[in-house]
Order: structure tokens, then C-alpha cells, then sequence
């Protein structure tokens, strides 16, 4: 009877354990959710500036490409 009893109480030691440790991590996970949501719109931030900045080189590459296609213009008519 005794082992029985020893046995029942341990038992309920390690469910009591895991209940424990089991809401523990449900009390992290509003700090975990928070968290994560700062880190999304912070990423969302960094990709509407990178978008932003990419857009902008793009139209310097352009100009670039057509200040090349005058100069080289004006190259060759001096050429001629």
C-alpha cells in the first residue's frame, strides 16, 4: 500500500510539474505575441523604406543611362 501511495504521488508531483510549467508558457506568451508584432511592423517599416530606396535607384539609373546615351551622342557627332 505504501509503493501505491508513493507511486500516486509522484504522479500527481510530475502532472502538478508539467500543469506548472504548461502555464508558465502561456504566461510568456502575451510578452512573446507583443514582441513578435513589434518585430513585424518594424520588418514592414524597414521593407517600405527599402521598396522606397529602390525606387529611387532605379530612376538614378535611368538618368545615368540616359546622360551615357548623350554624352555618347555628342561623341560620335563630333566625330562625323
Amino acid at each position: 500500500m505504501a509503493k501505491i501511495t508513493a507511486d500516486f504521488q509522484n504522479n500527481v508531483d510530475m502532472w502538478i510539474k508539467e500543469i506548472n510549467s504548461k502555464i508558465s508558457n502561456y504566461d510568456m506568451l502575451p510578452e512573446l505575441l507583443e514582441e513578435n508584432i513589434s518585430n513585424i511592423d518594424h520588418n514592414y517599416e524597414l521593407v517600405g523604406q527599402l521598396s522606397k530606396e529602390v525606387q529611387e535607384l532605379k530612376e538614378e539609373i535611368k538618368l545615368l543611362k540616359i546622360t551615357q546615351l548623350m554624352i555618347l551622342e555628342k561623341s560620335l557627332k563630333k566625330v562625323q
